[in-house]
């Protein structure tokens, strides 16, 4: 089942709190046995990080920081907006995932691999992330999209639930 805001307004919108709760009852009963995400990176992309050469554009600015990771303390409203949905739609996953570990299931959460910059922002970096890491059944797998066919290498990262052979796949 896809989960879109696109496809319901109401249902697939899970910054509603009615919403969350019908998806985390789902999985606590075992509707819902596996999971496949992938949060927006808009706000945690290293792409704000590159400087434009035109001195008449400008590209979105850095909002997040290894040491701020949650959000800048000063944002203008269109960028407190994009922070605030980009930590709801990730820890709405993250969630989910821990709620699948107490049931059994599966999942995986997609997101650009860590950056090579060491005081760049990354999900990969949060306290919330490291820990997730440390609980059996969860494991990090890096690799190039273009092994999968994809037209760039760009690196990706899948934070994977109780999926051991997922990195023998994407490899083979």
């Amino acid at each position: 089942m896809s989960v879109d805001i696109v496809l319901s307004p109401v249902w697939g919108d899970v910054t509603r709190y009615e919403t969350q709760q019908m998806w985390f009852d789902g999985i606590r009963r075992k509707y819902v046995v596996a999971y496949l995400a992938g949060p927006p990176c808009e706000t945690w992309s290293q792409a704000r990080e590159v400087q434009l050469e035109h001195a008449d554009r400008r590209g979105p600015r850095v909002v997040r920081t290894l040491a701020e990771l949650w959000g800048l303390g000063s944002l203008s409203v269109k960028e407190l907006r994009q922070v605030i949905v980009g930590n709801e739609l990730m820890l709405f996953s993250l969630y989910a995932l821990v709620l699948l570990s107490g049931t059994g299931g599966c999942g995986a959460l997609e997101h650009p691999a860590e950056p090579k910059k060491e005081d760049s922002a990354s999900i990969w970096r949060t306290e919330i992330v490291r820990l997730l890491l440390q609980v059996e059944g969860f494991q990090l797998l890096t690799f190039a999209q273009g092994l999968l066919g994809a037209k760039s290498a760009k690196p990706t990262s899948l934070l994977t639930l109780n999926l051991p052979t997922m990195g023998q796949w994407i490899h083979g």
